[in-house]
């Protein structure tokens, strides 16, 4: 279930899991943009149905009078005090109508929105529900700071997760500050890395070298995904430019235009960068191109980071065998003790040195970066022991921590 999000291809491939593996599955999704994914995918998949809840919902005839009907009925146990619930409330009808048909045996919220959302469908029916969270978005996190509306939608998430079977998120460290945030220590965690699928590639590919004419005397460094200043980009660019005689710095991903423009001044003009995303399927091969990969995240929350076992662009890196640089924090100095994939720095000015220790064991820190995909990031894997856990929790009254 999933309300106001962007649907991305963990939520996809999941779906697909769960339906190979003998679940009848319903994708319940209202408002949520499908630009990143091809959702007619799921439309040829056994036992999976897709269910928009448009956004013409709540003028339906004859809606608010059932919806009107539903919150006396949800007065009744105990969640007046609910108060970002009520924007959901419209979709309750049809989902549990759906309900009814289908009698489900659980459901999954996928973030805070699908989650209250799943709660509710709790509290009406008794189905019970997984709490699925990919990003933590608190009161720590700068965006929401003074947002209209997040106390609320904080209280209700904090209310509903309490109710969960079980929390879905990527790895320990995640799951501890989220247990700190909403007072879940006794929820039961299931981990499951942001993983990608396919097996290691081993071939070294030349996209980024043909693209942007570097010779082959020079290592190729990628910066993957946002373009931002948040994220160290402007320094990146002032250390690295057009200067280095060793390495050869390539942007490539998305952001706003201007700020492109002033990371090509500070570098001279000379930057390789791009905002020509290639299709998701041509992007490890693009991975594969590069001799290091850069995960740097801006540092003043720990949605941002604590992200060794939540970034997909880390998972990509391991499976191509790129070594890769990061911001130090708990959960990269994990990865880093158990396999060495990567090297850590505190500040951008040490970007430089930090390549040049890879270089110098480049296969030493290629076949850690291969292994550390195999161990933590192949999804094949890693969505067996999820799978296997939910089932257990569910229909045991047991449950299997995977990580």
């Amino acid at each position: 279930m999933q309300y106001e999000w962007p649907l991305q291809s963990h939520t996809l491939n999941f779906v697909k899991s769960l339906a190979g593996h003998g679940h009848t599955v319903d994708l319940f999704i209202c408002r949520c943009s499908t630009e990143l994914v091809n959702i007619q995918e799921l439309l040829i998949v056994r036992n999976v149905r897709v269910i928009r809840i448009g956004d013409s919902l709540d003028s339906s005839q004859g809606l608010s009078c059932r919806v009107r009907s539903l919150f006396r009925e949800l007065m009744k146990f105990s969640v007046g005090r609910l108060f970002f619930s009520t924007l959901l409330l419209p979709l309750l009808p049809v989902t549990l109508r759906y309900s009814r048909e289908t009698r489900y045996d659980f459901s999954i919220g996928v973030e805070k929105s699908g989650l209250i959302w799943a709660s509710l469908l709790y509290r009406m029916t008794g189905v019970p529900f997984f709490y699925f969270s990919l990003e933590l978005y608190d009161e720590q996190h700068p965006y929401f700071r003074g947002w209209p509306g997040f106390s609320a939608w904080r209280r209700d998430e904090i209310t509903a997760h309490k109710l969960a079977k079980a929390t879905i998120i990527q790895d320990r460290h995640r799951g501890e500050h989220l247990d700190r945030s909403n007072s879940t220590e006794n929820t039961p965690k299931i981990y499951f890395p942001i993983s990608t699928t396919g097996a290691p590639i081993v071939q070294k590919r030349d996209y980024l070298r043909k693209q942007y004419g570097i010779s082959n005397d020079k290592r190729i460094l990628l910066y993957l995904g946002l373009i931002d200043e948040s994220r160290g980009c402007l320094d990146v660019a002032r250390t690295f430019g057009s200067t280095s005689e060793i390495f050869a710095l390539v942007f490539h991903g998305y952001g706003d235009k201007r700020f492109v423009e002033k990371i090509r001044g500070v570098s001279g003009g000379s930057l390789n960068v791009s905002l020509d995303l290639v299709p998701e399927e041509e992007l490890p091969y693009l991975v594969s191109s590069a001799d290091i990969g850069l995960a740097l995240y801006r540092r003043d929350c720990a949605n941002d980071l604590l992200t060794a076992c939540s970034s997909e662009k880390v998972a990509l890196y391991c499976r191509a065998g790129i070594p890769f640089i990061a911001f130090t924090s708990d959960s990269y100095l994990d990865l880093k003790a158990k396999f060495d994939c990567c090297e850590l720095i505190d500040h951008v000015e040490e970007l430089e040195s930090a390549a040049e220790n890879i270089i110098k064991k480049y296969e030493y820190y290629r076949e850690n970066a291969y292994r550390a995909f195999i161990s933590v990031y192949q999804y094949e894997y890693n969505v067996v022991k999820v799978i296997e856990s939910m089932n257990n929790i569910i229909y045991f009254g047991t449950g299997l921590l995977s990580g």
